[in-house]
Parts: C-alpha cells; structure tokens; sequence
C-alpha cells in the first residue's frame, strides 16, 4: 500500500513539472496581453502603368480601419511610404490608390491598415513591374509596306507588327485642320480621301505592356512627306471615249477605242487594238477623255504589231499611225467638234530605229515596239483633260488607223 501511495506521488510531481514548462513556452505572450488584430485589405491587384502603378483591393473584415500605409523599396533600396485615411462606410468597402513618380523596375508593396487605438492589420503584400522610358524605347512603330496616290485618295499598305493595339496617323485634311485617325492593328489598308494634296503625314503605334495596364506606351514617330502633284501614271479606268461631230470612228472589226487604254500591249495579241472602217482623206480625228485634268508630262504609244492569224507583224506598216498630232483641252468640248479652244500639244512621229525600208524588221525595230515609242510634253503647256488624236500619214499611206495602246503620265490638277 505504501509503495502505491509514493508512485502516485511521483505522478503527481512530475505533472506539476510539466505544467510550469508549458507555461514556460508562452509567458511572453501572456505578458504581452491581448492583441487586436485591424481588418487587412484582401483581394490585392496591381496594374502597372508609366512610372506609376494602380493598387486595388478590398476591405472586407471590420469597419475599424482609418488609416491606411503602403510601403515599398526604391529601385535605391531607400524604404518608401504613404499613408491614406480609411472611411468606412459599408461591409464591403474598395480600396484604391495609385503610387507616382517611380523608377522602372519590379516592386513589392506592403500595405497595413490601423484603427484609431493604433492597432494595425496583418500585412497584404502585392508585386507589380513598373514601365518607363527602357521598355517605351524599344518599341517598334509600325512600317508602310507602300503607299500611293489614287485619284484624289491616298492609299497606305501596313505591314504587321506584333504585339501592338492600335497606330494613330495624322495628317493635315483640305480645310487646313489637323485629324487624328486611329487604324485598328488588324488594318493591312488604309485610304485617306480627305487628306491635303500636299505635305506630311506622321504615324506612331500605340502599346499596352499588359492588359492591365493603366497607360498607353508609344513608340517614336515616323513622319513623310507627300505630293499629289508629282508625276505619275494616269488612271485608265477613267479614259472614256468621246464621239464628236467629225470624229473618226475606230470601232470597226468589233474594236472598240477603249482596247486603247485596257493595259495590253503585248506583241503578238493583235485583238486589243482599236480599228479604222477607213476613209477617203488624211487628216482624220477622234477625241476620249482622262477623266482627270492634268498637266501632261509624257505619253508612250504602241503600235499594232503581230497578226498571228496572217502570220505577218505590222510594225512600221500598214495602217499604223506614222505621224499625228496631240491636241488638248481642260474643259468639255463642243458637240459641233468645233477646234475653236483646243491647244495642240505635239508633233509625234514614229521613226523606223534601223532606218530599213517598208517590211524589213531587224531585232532593234522589233525591241523599240515592243517596248513603246515615247513622247514628252512641254512643261510650258497647260493642263488638259479631253485628247485629240490627228492622224495624218500612216506607214504604208492606206487610209485607215489602229493603235494597240496609249500610256499617259501627268501631274493631276485638284479644284
């Protein structure tokens, strides 16, 4: 029985000890007192933007909070802050505050709320790169693959870039304003109708680094410059017969005048020319329009070459024209076919380049009609808009004509 009553003894000691070990383990705490915790911000998003960044959240726990502390690190390692004042107002209450003036870099910011004791949250900590000029300076503005004048439009071919959101192009229109036109990334083609008909368009791409991003990011501007008034080649699909009183007709054979301007001019097609029903005397005329007025520069004609159903070539032969005269006007002609108003343009002779008589072809004649024989306007001459084609002696002298093809180029005029 003795010995019953020391173990229990024993038992009991050794508990004791254990006790004040235990209490050992969390007396600081105890010392400490009681710890109330403030309600944190949950639910922590960064977007990051130019030299600044956008923190959002929420405040979900409690409505104790008034103050609110956002710390970070500089890009110098020197501790930053800023306090804003907490009002509650709801159980759910939002969180927002945008940090400025920072350097580009990745940051974490810590954030603690205190209630009006002093009592502070639980930190909240959320990590957000900041851009700036190192990531701005890289990118890349958008590139014209080509672009040209079209009538009165001006038309410009995009080539891709990746990862962009949109280009703004800018450029003076005709009332002397300044437009700013966004082209969606996904545009390959862009037609301006309205721009000046001389000066400079400028264009830079627009880039978001994230789609939370709170800033837009632009590379460098690229700037050219453009003119409606230099030379170019006038549009065909505006050429347009014109019948007038006296006028020639060059519709026989199931020709039409408009094969003149259908932009084939191959050598042994001999079905794309216009063709004469014949007549009885030298000069004969017929008159189309460009469509557009134009101060002239230059034209290329070609003549009727090889009949393959005949197997004979009528280069510098035949009813092919020899010499003529161009004539022209800017307004609308008479119906009477009058001349009174016309201006002639130039004298046009095609001569033989090997000087051989009548049927004999060298390898140079051929080459020089295949290529086209070409005749320049004086710069002096005003800008015409209907042509007159005076036909006074073909090769062989047969009264009759055709022509395979006409090219002009010109500086077009706007009013």
């Amino acid at each position: 029985m003795r010995n019953y009553i020391f173990v229990l003894l024993g038992v009991i000691i050794g508990l004791c000890a254990s006790c004040d070990s235990m209490l050992d383990n969390i007396q600081p705490y105890l010392d400490k007192g009681e710890v109330i915790y403030v309600g944190k911000v949950d639910s922590l998003e960064a977007f990051p933007g130019k030299n600044r960044v956008k923190i959002k959240g929420l405040y979900l726990y409690g409505v104790t909070q008034k103050k609110c502390v956002i710390t970070w690190l500089s890009m110098d390692e020197e501790e930053m802050a800023i306090e804003q004042d907490v009002v509650r107002e709801n159980p759910e209450d939002t969180f927002e505050v945008i940090i400025d003036n920072l350097d580009e870099g990745q940051y974490e910011f810590t954030i603690t709320t205190y209630d009006a004791k002093g009592n502070s949250s639980i930190k909240s900590i959320v990590d957000s790169y900041v851009y700036g000029a190192l990531y701005e300076s890289n990118l890349v503005n958008r590139k014209i693959d080509s672009w040209n004048i079209n009538g009165a439009s001006m038309e410009i071919n995009w080539r891709p870039v990746n990862d962009a959101l949109e280009v703004e192009l800018y450029y003076i229109n005709r009332d002397g304003l300044e437009v700013k036109r966004v082209i969606p990334i996904a545009e390959t083609r862009t037609v301006v109708n309205d721009c000046a008909y001389e000066g400079s368009i400028r264009w830079r791409t627009v880039y978001l680094p994230e789609e939370k991003a709170i800033d837009r990011f632009y590379s460098e501007e690229t700037v050219e410059e453009y003119s409606f008034y230099d030379e170019r080649e006038l549009d065909k699909s505006k050429f347009a017969e014109v019948k007038l009183d006296g006028d020639f007709a060059v519709d026989a054979w199931g020709r039409s005048m408009s094969l003149m301007w259908d932009g084939n001019h191959t050598y042994d097609d001999d079905w794309t020319i216009n063709h004469g029903g014949g007549f009885e005397n030298f000069p004969v005329w017929f008159t189309f329009d460009l469509g557009v007025v134009a101060n002239l520069t230059r034209y290329t004609f070609w003549q009727r070459n090889i009949e393959p159903n005949e197997a004979k070539d009528y280069s510098y032969d035949g009813s092919n024209f020899k010499k003529w005269e161009v004539w022209g006007r800017a307004d609308k002609p008479s119906q009477d076919g009058s001349w009174d108003g016309w201006i002639k343009l130039a004298d046009c002779e095609i001569k033989k380049p090997s000087g051989s008589e009548l049927g004999i072809l060298t390898d140079e004649d051929i080459q020089a009609a295949k290529d086209g024989h070409a005749f320049e306007f004086s710069t002096e001459l005003p800008a015409v808009r209907y042509i007159r084609f005076k036909l006074l002696e073909t090769f062989d002298g047969t009264k009759n004509c055709y022509v395979k093809e006409v090219t002009f180029y010109g500086v077009e005029q706007y009013y």
